[in-house]
C-alpha cells in the first residue's frame, strides 16, 4: 500500500515538473505582434480584447465596419489564423488608407468598398454564410452607429456577437440602448474594456469596447458545435458533473 502512494506522488510530482517546464520554456506566438503594429485608432488594451474575443468566441465569418488603417483586419486574421479557421470581410470607402497585404493577413481578410450599412448585404455574400461576430467602428455619431448596428441585425446567426468600439462616446452609448431597447432577446455584455480617450478639445469621449450577444444560445448546443469542430467527444452527461482529474486524485489518496 505504501509502495502504491508513493508511487502516485512520485508520477503527480512528475506531471507537475513537465507543465512547469513547458510553460517556462514555451516559445511566444508571433502573431500576437499584430496587437502592436501601427499605425491603429485602438488603445493597447482594446487592440489585446479584440484579438482575445475573436480567438476565444472562435467566429467563421467576421465583418468590420471601418477598416481604415488596417490595424483591426491585422488583429482579427491574426486570431482567425491561430484558431485554424474563419474569413473576414472589412467595409470602408477609402481603401487607399489600407496598409496590410493579403499575405500579411493570412489571406483571410477581404476589403471591399463602399459605406455601410447600404454594402452589408454584398459583403454578407462575400463571407459565404450569416455573420458569426460584427465588429462597428466606422463614423462615431449616435446616427451613423445606430444604423450601421441595425444593418447588420437580419445577417447575424444565432447566438452571434456585435462588439462596438469607441463605446465611451455618448451617442454610440445611446444607439446600443436604443437598439437594445428594440430587441429585448439581445444580451448586453457591457463594456469589456474600461480605457475611455478624454480629450480636452472635444466634449465626448472615445475608446472602449462594448459586447452585445444577439441572442441566447442552447450552451449544451454550443458545447457540442465546439466538440465537433475539434472533432472530438466529451461528456454532457449529469453522471459527469463532478468529475475532475486533481479531485479524482485528491479522492482517491482520502480513501486509500
Amino acid at each position: 500500500m505504501f509502495g502504491f502512494g508513493l508511487r502516485r506522488k512520485f508520477e503527480a510530482t512528475k506531471r507537475e515538473i513537465g507543465f512547469r517546464f513547458a510553460n517556462t520554456f514555451a516559445k511566444p506566438n508571433p502573431n500576437l505582434t499584430s496587437i502592436y503594429f501601427k499605425p491603429s485608432d485602438m488603445c493597447e488594451p482594446d487592440r489585446i480584447m479584440l484579438y482575445a474575443l475573436i480567438r476565444g468566441l472562435r467566429p467563421a465569418r467576421v465583418l468590420e465596419i471601418g477598416a481604415r488603417w488596417g490595424g483591426g483586419a491585422r488583429i482579427i486574421s491574426s486570431a482567425l489564423e491561430d484558431s485554424g479557421f474563419g474569413k473576414a470581410v472589412g467595409i470602408d470607402p477609402e481603401p487607399k488608407n489600407f496598409r496590410p497585404t493579403p499575405k500579411e493577413l493570412f489571406h483571410r481578410y477581404e476589403l471591399m468598398t463602399g459605406y455601410s450599412p447600404g454594402a452589408i448585404p454584398a459583403a454578407v455574400e462575400k463571407l459565404g454564410g450569416k455573420i458569426d461576430l460584427a465588429f462597428i467602428d466606422a463614423m462615431h455619431t449616435h446616427d451613423h452607429v445606430l444604423a450601421d448596428f441595425e444593418g447588420v441585425i437580419p445577417f447575424m446567426a444565432e447566438g452571434s456577437h456585435v462588439l462596438l468600439h469607441d463605446t465611451f462616446h455618448v451617442g454610440i452609448n445611446q444607439a446600443i440602448e436604443e437598439v437594445l431597447n428594440a430587441n429585448p432577446s439581445f444580451v448586453d455584455c457591457g463594456f469589456v474594456t474600461r480605457y475611455p480617450n478624454i480629450m480636452d478639445n472635444a466634449p465626448v469621449a472615445y475608446e472602449g469596447l462594448r459586447l452585445v450577444r444577439t441572442s441566447t444560445p442552447a450552451n449544451h448546443a454550443t458545447m457540442k458545435s465546439v466538440y465537433d469542430l475539434m472533432g472530438k467527444t466529451a461528456s454532457l452527461s449529469p453522471e459527469h458533473k463532478n468529475w475532475d482529474h486533481y479531485w479524482n486524485r485528491v479522492n482517491r489518496s482520502s480513501a486509500g
